[in-house]
């Protein structure tokens, strides 16, 4: 795991500007050593995270052995070991890093090798014959990559920070309107919160040429839509699979030569990766955060599991009592490098520190499962509504009947019969969300994030690739990064939702439980209590809480410059009336996180409204 940065400029003194300004600003990235590859017009970055073969031989930039191809890569490839066995038998290779592998496959098969790898990444590599850059970002996004192009200029990089230069820091009036009346962000597909930095797609490649102009952009991996009369019945054969699969991707991702441990949260997601490890034998510590004593704190939970496997698992427990917004949010905006969506990402910082100080590289994490699984209940109640549209009126009603009084039954009875209106409607329920900003800032949503009912498909296309998992990867990669930790998250290997993504909606919820398909999978391996749980805590935060106890402050970021020439003056005088009696229901409390977290942003990295 490292962070990677490449120019493509004519300009020698710009090239050895921007490569000394990249090795500074993603040390944290890397702090185990750096390296410069240059050549022409182009210098290559990478800053090394040691994870796999710590010696000389897994340094970066890396040079293929014909002398053709150099790669900086940022990731981890899980099956490199068997890709060398199946593709390069006879190769000699000088070490055991996934680099060398990448690269020498890469050299043998070009692109075609992309279908094959299994786990997370971005890399670039340059071929020194045909003066050509092929960068590629993995299916689900979870390493970054950022691209800028200024003049005559092409710029890389795994973070932002490195891109930002004079005129390319104005804010992208689409994303700001987005997160604050919605909270979505991440989701604009190409876009970021800055106007000329764009990322590299996840589950695409791109090629460029020697001087930085775009060759070829596609996409090499996608779900594809199974119709609904090949759908399956999840059954206990189904069941066994899966649990195998799970138990195989979860062994493959502890390839390391430094320390594993993982998160523990007492939820479904974590309890499950937590007890597959022991179930394994394998001794790997868990961690833990939680808010003693507040209604949120899963300690109980996370006691049922260390009860369960006894010895075999060894829970380190974090509070996080002390979490406060004046003095924290600062650190985790410069972090995170955009706004984000509430102060559980500045919780889950304290775990991961807690990591760091008990010498832990790598953290397994369960993000990601309530995404492949339909956890959410805005996904399995779409997931009905699609059946409705199938003509399976059994299970749409089944649902209907058992969850009558918990669901808007309307809006899915015409979801499931008029889809068009529905997303119709749906749309035009974001925009009327935006009435709290001024009008210039209302702006519309692009209709290609939005997935249909009547597609089973078009409900992953919102979990995965817009309003769900972009976040999700870009919070863990950065809280753990900025922390010279690897995350890696067991459930978004790609064979997972590929099986996942088959089956009817029967199998996503039942009875009254979500994810069925993970509670039979492993009910054995769970404490029962576990098991049980209908609530959906979430890594929570009291944020209400914490607004209330820095209110002073709160009251002083309204009334900065960067809030009062988006927000509508109505709300804003509407969220200081809430704070002055002390009243304040969750969703102000959150939009007001929205409105700080974004002056924040606005002022650390100056962008210009």
């Amino acid at each position: 795991m490292c962070g990677i940065a490449i120019c493509i400029s004519s300009d020698p003194v710009l090239k050895h500007n921007f490569s000394k300004e990249a090795i500074k600003l993603l040390h944290h990235r890397g702090p185990d050593g750096n390296g410069v590859w240059q050549d022409d017009n182009i210098i290559i970055v990478h800053t090394r995270l040691s994870i796999q073969d710590l010696t000389e031989a897994g340094k970066q930039p890396m040079i293929s052995q014909s002398g053709r191809f150099i790669i900086t890569f940022n990731g981890e490839i899980y099956n490199h070991l068997s890709l060398r066995k199946r593709f390069l038998p006879d190769h000699k290779f000088k070490g055991h890093a996934d680099t060398e592998t990448i690269l020498e496959l890469f050299e043998k098969m070009g692109e075609k090798m992309l279908p094959y790898l299994i786990g997370m990444w971005a890399f670039a590599i340059w071929d020194s014959t045909e003066k050509k850059l092929f960068v590629c970002r993995d299916r689900f996004g979870q390493k970054p990559l950022y691209r800028v192009k200024k003049d005559d200029s092409f710029f890389l990089a795994s973070e932002i920070k490195p891109l930002l230069k004079k005129g390319l820091n104005e804010f992208n009036v689409l994303a700001a309107s987005e997160y604050l009346a919605l909270g979505n962000y991440g989701h604009l597909f190409e876009k970021t919160f800055f106007e000329s930095v764009f990322q590299i797609l996840p589950a695409h490649y791109t090629i460029y040429d020697g001087l930085g102009n775009l060759m070829k952009n596609s996409c090499y991996w996608k779900i594809d839509e199974v119709p609904y009369k090949d759908r399956l019945f999840f059954d206990d054969r189904q069941a066994k699979y899966f649990r195998d699969l799970v138990l195989e991707v979860i062994e493959s991702q502890l390839l390391s030569d430094v320390p594993v441990g993982a998160a523990l949260s007492g939820g479904l997601d974590s309890s499950i990766i937590v007890s597959c490890l022991a179930s394994m034998g394998k001794n790997i510590p868990a961690f833990t955060a939680q808010f003693k004593n507040h209604k949120s704190d899963e300690t109980r939970y996370v006691e049922a599991v260390k009860r369960r496997w006894g010895k075999a698992v060894e829970v380190i427990y974090t509070p996080v009592g002390e979490l406060s917004l004046e003095n924290d949010l600062l650190k985790v905006v410069r972090e995170q490098e955009e706004p984000f969506g509430d102060p559980s990402i500045m919780a889950h910082g304290f775990l991961v520190e807690a990591a760091q100080k008990a010498g832990v590289k790598v953290m397994l994490g369960g993000q990601g499962g309530d995404e492949i699984s339909m956890g959410y209940p805005w996904m399995y109640q779409r997931a009905f509504a699609y059946a409705l549209s199938q003509k399976d009126t059994a299970s749409f009603w089944r649902f209907i009947s058992r969850e009558f009084k918990s669901i808007p039954y309307l809006r899915l009875i015409t979801a499931g019969l008029f889809p068009e209106k529905e997303l119709s409607l749906r749309i035009n329920g974001r925009f009327r969300k935006k009435k709290i900003l001024k009008q210039q800032f209302q702006m519309h949503s692009p209709e290609s994030s939005f997935g249909r009912v009547d597609r089973f498909d078009g409900i992953y296309l919102e979990s995965i690739r817009t309003v769900g998992l972009p976040h999700l990867c870009q919070y863990d990669d950065r809280s753990t990064m900025s922390r010279s930790i690897e995350g890696r998250m067991p459930f978004l290997d790609h064979r997972i939702l590929e099986f996942t993504s088959r089956f009817r909606p029967d199998a996503f919820y039942s009875n009254g439980y979500s994810k069925m398909i993970f509670r039979k999978s492993f009910r054995d391996l769970l404490p029962q209590e576990i098991i049980d749980r209908r609530d959906k805590v979430g890594f929570y935060t009291p944020i209400e809480e914490l607004i209330l106890e820095s209110k002073p402050w709160v009251k002083k970021m309204l009334m900065e410059k960067a809030v009062l020439s988006i927000a509508s003056s109505a709300k804003l005088n509407d969220l200081v009336r809430s704070l002055d009696k002390n009243k304040l229901d969750v969703n102000n409390a959150i939009l007001i996180f929205r409105f700080i977290s974004f002056a924040i942003w606005r002022n650390l990295f100056n962008s210009n409204l």
